[in-house]
């Protein structure tokens, strides 16, 4: 797609574009032909199912077309890559899409830092659109989605379409999930936008109303996105090329969906100014009744609050960027146990100077004996978890790709046998398999702890909000940048806590590598048992549960500052 500048629009022109899924009987698009001029305003509405939505993401590519041309400026864009694509035409949805682990300046400034603009020149333009939608930069620039009204969101999402001055915006029903005082605010913002801009806009709507008050052009859809030919009102319904009606009727300020005049047909589906209607000025008056009922919904109560001064309402009805408690609550944790840790050894090695020892228990027990079961022991956990987390994270990342996911079950289920196995019983196999030592030790430690990472770092993956990947493809992310930038921020305290519970596990486990040679604070329990030397059992067990709970507290401590502040609670 050539370079334009973002001071004007640019044409589009879709030419006999169709979509058919595979087993469909029908395609959900059929033979799609229409023009949009540089500048211009068209809206997509029509009943649910019809493929508005489908027909506007085949625009920008987030859905492949399975026949037919795209035109952007007169270049056909139909098979450049369509990562590139998606960087030069905006793309605002339903909810924002914004991303939680994101500020709002880091939201907006995605698209020109991926398209290498400078970092000052970013700064700028973020302050810039902040400024356009109506948002104060200095209280805004910091804060995260959560920390936003649903309007405000809206505002950021438009601003993150705009950030890299596209000549081309596609918003699917953006203002669908606000309350009707914001949307109509939003509304009133968005033209307000246009008038300056110019931008070619495509805007998907279920609403009629929203469609009259914001298109230069309406293009209503049937299904298989039909395009249905229009009049004007008051027009000729017999003029040629123009063979059918559309009866909106407004209740109380809605509108019903369209509906054919009987016997008349589709034609080509071809958009042209003979086959969308110009919004009338007789579209926007009503009589007085319906008036009064329109502004009665625009009414918040009996306050007297009307949609003039919602902006105002809506501006205030964000909280300040919190202070986030539920992290000061961890903190407090967090100082506890490095205290109680340090006062159970303290008192440990208390009872051990006063306690009356055998020479047996005190060779058993000597420093160098004590120093090198517990350096083995450190060593089988860290390099244990190096090798989960190098297996497991990445296993379970593929395991997600489209191309893997049917053999995820198989996958977990050797996951779920390797924890199945009685750890002993693991370890005698492998040390039959490759003797006794160090690797016979390690594999079995692995094989036990990989099963919580791979499963929570699956989980978390599948948990990210579908709508969230897609906006990051729809704004020019390639399948990289998704899964760096979103998915696996998103994911982080769910593999966090897998990483949790592994090491607590690899701790637990290493105890046993003393049957198979390997060393450990297992010795010391082991020759405190076959001896019958408490002591020398009650050492081992008490450091064993210390570095214990010492990893995990350095675990929480990791999650605690990994964790990205976006996707904390206030409570």
């Amino acid at each position: 797609m050539a370079e334009t500048s973002g001071a004007s629009g640019a044409s589009i022109e879709l030419e006999h574009l169709t979509k058919r899924y595979p087993g469909a009987a029908e395609p959900a698009v059929d033979s799609v032909s229409m023009e949009i001029k540089a500048g211009e305003t068209v809206v997509f509405v029509g009943p649910s199912g019809c493929g508005k939505s489908t027909t506007l993401k085949m625009i920008n590519r987030l859905i492949e077309p399975t026949g037919g041309r795209i035109r952007i400026n007169g270049e056909d864009v139909t098979d450049i890559d369509p990562v590139r694509l998606r960087r030069k035409v905006g793309y605002a949805i339903q909810s924002a899409g914004l991303f939680p682990h994101m500020t709002v300046a880091q939201n907006i400034a995605l698209v020109p830092r991926m398209i290498g603009w400078g970092k000052g020149r970013i700064g700028d333009r973020v302050e810039e659109l902040l400024d356009l939608v109506g948002l104060d930069p200095g209280e805004f620039h910091g804060r995260y989605p959560r920390q936003l009204s649903g309007g405000q969101q809206q505002r950021v999402g438009v601003a993150r379409a705009l950030a890299a001055d596209p000549p081309v915006l596609l918003m699917d029903e953006p203002f669908g999930a606000v309350d009707p005082i914001t949307r109509d605010h939003l509304q009133d913002e968005l033209i307000r936008l246009q008038r300056e801009l110019h931008k070619t806009i495509v805007f998907v709507t279920h609403d009629f109303d929203e469609a009259i008050k914001l298109g230069d052009r309406i293009a209503v859809l049937r299904e298989r996105s039909h395009i249905a030919p229009v009049r004007h009102p008051g027009g000729d319904p017999d003029q040629p090329g123009r063979r059918l009606r559309v009866r909106v009727r407004r209740r109380g300020g809605g509108a019903e969906a369209a509906e054919p005049h009987p016997g008349t047909g589709c034609g080509d589906h071809r958009l042209s100014d003979g086959d969308v209607r110009r919004p009338a000025p007789g579209d926007l008056q009503q009589a007085p009744e319906q008036r009064d009922a329109r502004a009665g919904r625009r009414r918040r109560g009996a306050d007297g609050v009307t949609a003039s001064t919602a902006p105002e309402l809506e501006e205030t009805a964000a909280p300040p960027p919190p202070a986030a408690p539920g992290s000061r609550v961890s903190w407090r944790k967090l100082t506890f146990l490095p205290a109680f840790l340090l006062a159970l050894l303290f008192a440990t090695w208390l009872w051990f100077e006063q306690a009356d020892l055998d020479p047996l228990t005190e060779n058993a027990l000597s420093d160098g004996q004590v120093s090198k079961a517990l350096w083995q022991h450190v060593q089988l956990t860290v390099i244990s978890t190096f090798f989960v987390l190098i297996i497991a994270i990445p296993l379970g990342i593929v395991l997600t790709r489209r191309a893997f996911r049917k053999v995820s079950p198989l996958a977990m289920t050797v996951a779920n046998m390797g924890q199945a196995t009685p750890a002993i019983g693991l370890l005698a196999l492998l040390v039959i398999w490759l003797g006794t030592g160090t690797k016979a030790a390690l594999i079995g430690i692995v094989a036990y702890a990989v099963l919580p990472v791979l499963s929570n770092t699956i989980a978390g993956l599948k948990a990210n909000d579908p709508t969230l990947l897609e906006a990051a493809r729809g704004i020019g992310m390639s399948p990289l940048d998704v899964l760096s930038r979103v998915e696996l921020p998103l994911a982080v305290p769910l593999i966090l806590a897998g990483v949790r519970t592994a090491l607590v596990l690899n701790v637990g486990t290493a105890t046993l590598a003393t049957f198979g040679g390997g060393g450990g604070l297992g010795v010391l329990i082991t020759t405190g048992i076959t001896n019958q030397r408490m002591p020398v059992l009650m050492l081992g067990s008490i450091l064993t549960v210390t570095l214990a709970l010492l990893v995990d507290w350095l675990a929480s401590l990791a999650e605690l500052l990994l964790r990205p502040r976006g996707l904390e609670t206030d409570t």
